[in-house]
């Protein structure tokens, strides 16, 4: 539980950093993208406003003197019939009148009156007499655009990999509180347990003397009900305990999962006929599983006593298990109309009891689940439960 509490924080922050180094990043670029695009957008719309030529001596807040010497552009215009009218590639030495006539009929072509077509930012602007296109290279201000992005995307992946090492070294010191707080409660559990055990022996052997000296009567009847009960309480909170400490020896091992179904079902039926139950079973044969097998079976035991216990007179319990691929499903199914469903998410609390009557009568204490959740996740598997039109059912995949 531990370690996996670990791994869980670990996963949680480098997720969390990650999605905000993601965001900065983006930000970073996007905005430098953007900032870069409006400026050439800006040096289009000054070449057109000055008759299609960069204007000298330029005095802007956002340019210097030397962007009207810097910036490589060219401009193309057409007259009202659509004919050739004006070309210009003086300001620029990568391309020829021919190549520039190729560029803008792509962009022509394209509908649009602003964007990119390959490292050329271009603006179109029709009037009465025709229409201009200008486009400026921004080959320079693209490349400083992708360097920008490697390099914050490289800090980013450095800095998520320098955090996730320092995770990896002070995660346990982080999680000790929890840890000691965990094992503190773990001992107390299980010593008051061992210290009420005494007790409660002594109390139901004054008991006994008692019927023997003075007979049988409804109070010492009363008080060995009551000893039951707390020796019950007692022994299920010492099993909660332990299903949760970090050092239980498990036998893990290969062993038939249909089969061991199959005789817990069969251990159930006499218990169901008594209550007028009927108790049928839906399992697929010669299903393998590796785990421990006590486990398992008590999981199974946990999950059919419940089902007992809740099941609506005179219904059907239902258990079935079948293979999927690389997991087992394992389901059991009975009938509770009285069941609210807004306590499904709850039932695997520890001492919550969706109906507390009825589980006074059954002698139950909201532990039993708990249990079968640890033994579970022990195993790596989940388990859920599910209510509809009556119908509540439990699903362990392993």
């Amino acid at each position: 539980m531990i370690q996996s509490l670990r791994r869980r924080f670990i996963l949680i922050t480098t997720a969390a950093l990650a999605a905000a180094l993601v965001c900065i990043t983006a930000a970073i670029n996007l905005g430098q993208y953007f900032l870069t695009t409006n400026q050439v957008d800006e040096i289009i719309q000054l070449i057109w406003e000055n008759d299609n030529e960069m204007p000298l001596g330029l005095l802007h807040p956002e340019f210097s003197p030397e962007t009207a010497y810097e910036t490589r552009y060219f401009v193309v215009r057409f007259n009202a019939n659509g004919q050739l009218d004006y070309i210009n590639t003086n300001h620029v030495a990568a391309l020829t009148e021919e190549g520039a006539l190729n560029q803008v009929v792509d962009i022509l072509e394209g509908g649009k009156s602003q964007g990119y077509i390959s490292h050329y930012r271009y603006g179109v602007y029709t009037t009465a007499y025709g229409r201009s296109v200008i486009a400026v290279d921004c080959y320079s201000r693209l490349q400083s655009c992708r360097t920008l992005l490697e390099v914050t995307a490289l800090a980013a992946v450095a800095l998520l990999g320098i955090v996730v090492l320092i995770l990896l070294l002070t995660s346990r010191r982080v999680v000790r509180p929890f840890v000691e707080n965990y094992e503190k409660q773990r001992r107390f559990i299980t010593d008051a347990g061992h210290e009420l055990k005494t007790p409660l022996t002594i109390i139901s052997a004054n008991a006994d003397v008692l019927e023997m000296t003075e007979g049988k009567s409804e109070w010492t009847q009363s008080i060995k009900d009551q000893v039951g009960r707390m020796n019950r309480l007692v022994r299920s909170l010492i099993e909660l305990s332990r299903a949760d400490e970090l050092s239980q020896e498990r036998t893990v091992r290969e062993f038939d999962l249909s089969e061991l179904a199959g005789q817990s079902a069969e251990s159930f039926h006499i218990l169901a006929d008594q209550r007028g139950l009927c108790l049928e079973t839906e399992i697929e044969p010669g299903l393998r599983y590796t785990g421990d097998p006590d486990e398992i079976l008590r999981l199974l035991g946990i999950l059919l006593d419940n089902a007992l216990k809740y099941a609506d007179p005179g219904s059907t319990i239902s258990l079935g298990l079948r293979g999927a691929k690389r997991r087992r499903i394992l389901t059991v199914r009975n009938f509770c109309a009285g069941l609210d469903p807004n306590t499904l998410p709850h039932l695997f609390d520890r001492f919550y009891r969706a109906d507390k009557s009825r589980s006074r009568e059954s002698g139950g204490y909201g532990i039993g689940l708990s249990i079968a959740q640890s033994i579970v996740r022990r195993a790596k598997g989940k388990i859920s439960v599910s209510g509809e039109n009556g119908v509540i059912t439990f699903t362990v995949e392993l």
